[in-house]
């Protein structure tokens, strides 16, 4: 799929959609990308149900 790099919202649903499918890895770079674009709630809130549904791992597993 393609995605315009500045499409903040794209980023922010295809997050949604990959979390759903329990793809938390690509949920998470995904929800990345948006916030990277524009801090906003929706997104704050995808990143903690991640580190809820992960107990963190996979924000510890991404970082650089």
């Amino acid at each position: 799929m393609k995605v315009k790099p500045d499409d903040v919202w794209a980023w922010h649903k295809m997050s949604v959609m990959l979390l759903r499918l329990n793809n938390y890895k690509d949920a998470e770079l995904c929800n990345r990308q948006a916030l990277s674009i524009i801090d906003f709630d929706a997104a704050r809130g995808v990143q903690e149900e991640l580190k809820r549904l992960t107990g963190g791992a996979i924000t510890h597993f991404l970082k650089k």
